[in-house]
C-alpha cells in the first residue's frame, strides 16, 4: 500500500495560565482529535505565554512546516491579548473594520439593551485579507488568513466558544482542501512486560512496517499501551492493512496482549460485570481507596460496586474484615495468607460475586530485608476459588501505589476474561 500524501496541521495554544500549569490544556486534545477526525495529520502543538516574539517565532516554526495552523488564546481585549496584532506583524497587514463583524456585535449588544462598550466593538477590526469566523456564544471572532498555500486559524481559548466555532473550520478545511484522507486508530493493550522490552522484542516488526502505518509506546501506571496510526485514502484497504499489522504484532508479544480495545481497565471490568449483571468489592490496605476510586470514576459505577474497605491498620483488617490476629503475627500483615483472607472475607461481607484485596509496603518507611518497599500481595477472589499474586514495584510511594491498583484491577480483568495467551486475537473479548 502506498503512502498517500496528507494534510499536516500544527497546534499554538497562547496564555500564561497554561505555559505555567494553572489550567489545563484541554483545547490542544480536543482540537487534535477533531483534525485527525477529519484526515488532517497532526505533527505539532506548542504552548506559548502572552510575548509577542514567542508568539511570532511559534507562527514562524509552524508555518514553516505545516499546511494548517490551529491558534487559540489572545483574541480578548486586555493587553496581553495580542494574537491579531501578532497575525498583523507576521503577515505584513494592518487591521480593518469588518463590516458584518460590527453589525453583528452591535445587534447583540442592542438585544441586551447594554451601551456597547468601545473594547467589544475593537473585536470588529481584523486583519486586512483575513476572513471572519462568526463566535455565536461570545464576541470575539474567529480568524481565517490564507497565505502562500498555508491556512492559519485563530479562535479564542474559551473551551464552549473554541469548540463551536472548531465544527466551522473543520468544514472549511475540506473543503478547502477537498480531503480524501482517513486516519485510523488501533490499540493494543499489554501487561507484565515494560515499554523498553516491548520495543526491543518489537524492532523486526517496527521495521517492515509500510509507510502508512506508525507504531506508538504510550506508557501508563503499570501496563504500556501501542497504537497503530494508518494513513490513507481507502478506508477499506487501510483497514484490512492494520488489521494484518495487528495480527503480526500479536506474533512477537501475543502473551502480553490483554485487550484490543481504546479502553483502560476499569472500563474494560466494567463492561464485564454489567454485561453479566455481576457485582464487585475492594478490601484495600496500602492503596489507601485507589482501586475504588480508579473503579467508581466512572459513571454508572454504582450498578456493579458496592463498595469497599480501607483496612490501613491491622486493627481493622481484624475488626472489621475478619482476619485472623494469628494470621497476622505469624505471617505478617503483607503476606500471601492475609490478603487471600482479605479478598474471601469482603466477598462474603458484601455479597457480591468478585472481591479485590491488597496489602503492600508502599515506603519510603515500613521495609524489611524479607520484605522490602515495594513489595505488595494482591488477591481477587469470586465465589468459589482466590488467586494471590506478589509483586515487586520499586521505590516511589506513589509509584506503588498506582502500579498496585493496576495489577490488581488487571488480575480481577484476567479472572473475568477467558484470556489465552496466544496469537488468536480472543484476548479481552
Amino acid at each position: 500500500m502506498d503512502q498517500d500524501k496528507f494534510i499536516e496541521a500544527g497546534i499554538i495554544n497562547i496564555g500564561d495560565e497554561i505555559l505555567i500549569g494553572q489550567i489545563q490544556n484541554t483545547n490542544a486534545s480536543f482540537i487534535a482529535q477533531s483534525l485527525t477526525s477529519i484526515g488532517v495529520h497532526v505533527k505539532k502543538i506548542m504552548v506559548v505565554g502572552d510575548e509577542k516574539e514567542s508568539i511570532l517565532s511559534a507562527f514562524e516554526e509552524m508555518l514553516t512546516s505545516c499546511n494548517i495552523v490551529i491558534v487559540t488564546g489572545g483574541l480578548g481585549t486586555t493587553n496581553d491579548d495580542m494574537t491579531k496584532d501578532c497575525i498583523c506583524k507576521y503577515f505584513h497587514r494592518e487591521l480593518m473594520e469588518n463590516k458584518s463583524v460590527l453589525n453583528y456585535l452591535q445587534s447583540v449588544i442592542h438585544a441586551r439593551s447594554r451601551t456597547i462598550p468601545n473594547t467589544v466593538l475593537k473585536q470588529a477590526m481584523l486583519p486586512v485579507g483575513s476572513e471572519a469566523i462568526a463566535n455565536e456564544i461570545g464576541f470575539a471572532p474567529g480568524i481565517w488568513m490564507e497565505y502562500e498555500e498555508k491556512i492559519l486559524v485563530a479562535i479564542p481559548g474559551v473551551p464552549q466558544e473554541m469548540q463551536a466555532m472548531l465544527l466551522k473550520v473543520l468544514e472549511k478545511i475540506e473543503i478547502h482542501y477537498h480531503i480524501n484522507q482517513h486516519i485510523i486508530h488501533k490499540h493494543i493493550q499489554t501487561f507484565g512486560i515494560s515499554e523498553a522490552l516491548l520495543s526491543e522484542n518489537l524492532s523486526v516488526f517496527e521495521k517492515n512496517l509500510p509507510p502508512c502505518i506508525r507504531l506508538a509506546y504510550l506508557p501508563k501506571a503499570g501496563y504500556v499501551s501501542l497504537r497503530l496510526t494508518g494513513y490513507s485514502s481507502s478506508m477499506q484497504k487501510l483497514e484490512a492493512e492494520l488489521e494484518k499489522q495487528i495480527s503480526h504484532l500479536s506474533h512477537y508479544v501475543g502473551e502480553y496482549i490483554f485487550s484490543y480495545e481504546n479502553k483502560i481497565l476499569p472500563e474494560l471490568i466494567a463492561d464485564k460485570l454489567k454485561e453479566r449483571k455481576q457485582t464487585l468489592a475492594v478490601a484495600e490496605s496500602c492503596t489507601g481507596g485507589y482501586i475504588a476510586h480508579s473503579i467508581t470514576l466512572l459513571s454508572g459505577s454504582s450498578n456493579y460496586f458496592k463498595g469497599g474497605i480501607v483496612a490501613y491498620s491491622n486493627e481493622i483488617k481484624c475488626n472489621v474484615l475478619g482476619v485472623e490476629q494469628q494470621l497476622i503475627n505469624q505471617q505478617g500483615a503483607v503476606s500471601e495468607e492475609v490478603v487471600m483472607q482479605m479478598a474471601k472475607n469482603v466477598l462474603q461481607l458484601y455479597n457480591v460475586e468478585y472481591a479485590i484485596a491488597v496489602s503492600g509496603i508502599a515506603g519510603p518507611d515500613g521495609g524489611s530485608v524479607e520484605k522490602p518497599v515495594g513489595t505488595v500481595w494482591i488477591a481477587v477472589a469470586d465465589k468459589n476459588n482466590v488467586h494471590a499474586k506478589c509483586f515487586s514495584f520499586g521505590n516511589g510511594r506513589e509509584r506503588v501505589i498506582r502500579q498496585s491498583a493496576t495489577a490488581a484491577l488487571y488480575m480481577l480483568y484476567k479472572l473475568l476474561t477467558s484470556i489465552k495467551n496466544n496469537n488468536n486475537r480472543e484476548v479481552g473479548k
